[in-house]
């Protein structure tokens, strides 16, 4: 697989990170006087040798990077926070419901752990879910729910939330197999199998 950087909308960009057999996202946002990450891959390697060359491409530097917001604590996904904080102790690390800087905001997605969040960007109209929507898994990982419930309500609160008209997913979900949905209908589609494949 090859792993690179892909333009999500402006000032959104997805590093994609070999993780097994698949990839895991990094998600850069660049914000006022910084930039904020969502999510660090998986080991101290993946920091060293794919998150800072990938900021170096888009111009920026592991020094500009103010922010990291942590979508939950499963490895893949907060494995490289170690390496990070040794290369910026300023990082400051976001793991719960607080306030972010430039207009973005922390979605709660109770479910594939009842602790995950997704950032909500306001311009772009773009959820950004990581693992907060699952669909039929991906690889080897099956669907994975933590909090039945939680999931649920994330899902009809989705449902009901008009700005929303792209999510970006942390790696290519079955039974959708890309990494993003846009527009009413294939977000319709995404939140009705994921509702589907719950406890298959």
């Amino acid at each position: 697989m090859n792993s690179g950087i892909i333009k999500e909308a402006n000032g959104i960009y997805r590093l994609e990170i070999p993780f097994e057999e698949t990839y895991t996202s990094v998600f850069v946002l660049e914000i006022e006087n910084g930039v904020l990450l969502v999510d660090c891959a998986t080991t101290d390697f993946d920091v060293d040798n794919y998150i800072v060359p990938f900021l170096l491409k888009l111009g920026k530097s592991i020094e500009l990077v103010t922010h990291l917001v942590l979508s939950h604590e499963h490895i893949d996904h907060a494995g490289g926070l170690k390496r990070l904080l040794q290369l910026n102790g300023l990082i400051k690390v976001i793991d719960s419901v607080e306030k972010l800087p430039s207009g973005l905001e922390i979605y709660k997605m109770a479910g594939h752990l009842n602790s995950c969040i997704g950032v909500f960007d306001a311009k772009t109209k773009i959820l950004i879910s990581c693992d907060g929507l699952q669909g039929a898994g991906v690889s080897k990982y099956k669907c994975s729910i933590g909090d039945k419930q939680g999931y649920i309500d994330t899902i009809e609160r989705i449902k009901k939330d008009k700005r929303i008209e792209k999510i970006l997913f942390s790696h290519p979900y079955e039974p959708w197999c890309k990494n993003f949905v846009e527009g009413k209908e294939e977000i319709d589609k995404c939140l009705s199998d994921c509702l589907k494949y719950i406890g298959e």
